[in-house]
């Protein structure tokens, strides 16, 4: 049996959450996915090992995706962490070298 792709979601939206893990749902791609809001939910969740991807949106209330990018390599420095960003955030996240 295959595992499902364990998928930490950093989302302020919950309704934006809930539509990426429907789009994956209905690509058919077996997830387990938890979707956490603010860093110190964030920081707590990264306890538990074994994710296999962390998307981010780049505009949190409680810090940016970059400070979240920063905890996750703390944390878990080798899974993988994508940034996700609007096309007015763009050029902000391409000056940071990232």
């Amino acid at each position: 049996m295959e595992e499902p792709l364990r998928i930490l979601h950093q989302e302020e939206d919950v309704d934006y959450a809930a539509l990426v893990e429907g789009w994956l749902r209905e690509a058919g791609t077996k997830i387990e996915i938890t979707a956490v809001r603010g860093l110190e939910s964030f920081r707590r969740v990264l306890d538990d090992p074994g994710f296999d991807l962390i998307p981010s949106h780049y505009r949190l209330p409680s810090c940016t995706g970059l400070g979240a990018l920063a905890v996750a390599r703390q944390w878990t420095p080798d899974t993988p962490f994508v940034l996700v960003s609007s096309p007015a955030v763009e050029l902000s996240v391409a000056d940071t070298g990232c």
